[in-house]
């Protein structure tokens, strides 16, 4: 597992997850341009 922090938040995520996918699934709301 990798501890992340996001906006003050701790997200613990899966090995190889995409950050983007981390920020979705902690349901966190950072504005993105694209997505792929």
């Amino acid at each position: 597992m990798i501890n992340l922090t996001i906006n003050d938040r701790k997200v613990e995520v899966e090995e190889g997850v995409m950050i983007l996918e981390a920020i979705k699934a902690s349901r966190i709301d950072i504005p993105t341009l694209c997505y792929h």
